[in-house]
């Protein structure tokens, strides 16, 4: 598996233990002033020895959950797996609520970002319900989907109101065949968050691939161009995966040009159309514009296109597509004033 996490302290700040009065942390317990050191340590980018220190403030008090965490998502971020999840394990073993707060408070700059929907990082916050999404995520991706299951549950029941835990949630009922559950469950989007973050849209795109996949082509498109529509999708990349998700839904029903449109608001069209037939959006552009050229010599009347207003963006379009589209509106009104 490769890495699916990553952190940053994106800017200096003074060092935990200078910050602190010299009294104040003499009244520190000793596993406290253990996990200050651990953090003066990973500012300073001894991220080993500061592992260390985090595994030794955990042995110390077993119910100090913010250096499990820490040494948790080290272990992540540096490709051992086994070791992360046991670290995870622990805190979701826990019967209290683990709130972070004291990486919160002697890591105030520290970001840390994990793949919680395919190859996309986003960023989750040291507590309960999204170290129990990705915990559930990696044994996703490991397809332990019995396990993903059992943790996922667990933490939809206790906070369903998580965007995390939403999005994995959904991505394992979808991985196990229940798309129903997933659209039962947000229902008429009752559930699902207002379009505002990142990881609420991937909320909302995989009710919308619960649709797709039980073939209502037409609510996928609503979800996913409500998507498109909002200004919170300032992610290029995950952009793109929608607009190609939107696409494929306007081909199932039969409108090439609004999925030839759409394609070509692409940015980057190197990237995957359709994984089964390792097809590239711009393969996928060249396929479709020559069928539409086909059919327009060919006199074929085609529903082509839905006739009300869509929202999605259309910043660019080819000039042979554009020419085409001049050519064929120019012959259907021609015909339409023949008597």
């Amino acid at each position: 598996m490769n890495s699916i996490a990553s952190y940053s302290s994106y800017t200096s700040q003074q060092l935990p233990q200078r910050e602190i009065a010299p009294f104040a942390f003499s009244l520190c317990t000793r596993e406290e002033k253990v996990f200050i050191r651990a953090c003066d340590l990973l500012l300073g980018d001894h991220e080993e020895k500061a592992l260390k220190l985090f595994y030794r403030a955990a042995r110390i008090d077993p119910e100090f959950l913010d250096p499990w965490f820490m040494a948790g998502f080290i272990e992540l971020c540096n490709g051992k797996v086994e070791q992360a999840r046991q670290a995870f394990l622990h805190i979701l073993d826990r019967e209290r609520v683990f709130e972070g707060l004291y990486i919160l408070r002697f890591l105030p700059n520290l970001r840390v970002f994990a793949n919680l929907f395919e190859n996309f990082m986003f960023r989750i916050m040291p507590t309960t319900p999204e170290v129990a999404a990705l915990t559930a995520r990696i044994y996703m991706l490991e397809d332990r989907l019995r396990e993903a299951k059992k943790i996922i549950h667990a933490a939809y029941r206790s906070f369903n109101d998580n965007e995390a835990v939403e999005a994995v949630w959904a991505q394992v009922m979808l991985k196990d065949g229940a798309p129903e559950e997933v659209i039962k469950e947000f229902h008429e989007g009752a559930n699902i968050h207002k379009i505002s973050t990142e990881l609420g849209n991937v909320v909302t795109y995989l009710c919308g691939k619960a649709h797709f996949e039980l073939g209502d082509f037409r609510a996928g498109i609503s979800h996913w161009e409500s998507i498109l529509a909002s200004s919170s999708h300032r992610n290029p990349r995950l952009t793109d995966w929608f607009k190609v998700a939107t696409a494929r839904a306007y081909e199932k029903e039969g409108y090439l040009l609004d999925t030839l449109e759409i394609l070509q608001t692409v940015s980057e069209p190197s990237i995957e159309y359709e994984h089964e037939t390792d097809v590239s959006v711009s393969m996928k552009i060249f396929e479709l514009t020559e069928r539409l050229k086909a059919y327009y010599e060919q006199g074929i009347v085609k529903p082509l296109r839905f006739t009300e207003e869509h929202t999605y963006p259309r910043e660019r379009s080819t000039p042979d597509f554009l020419e085409f589209r001049k050519t064929r509106d120019s012959r259907q009104s021609h015909e339409a004033s023949e008597p």
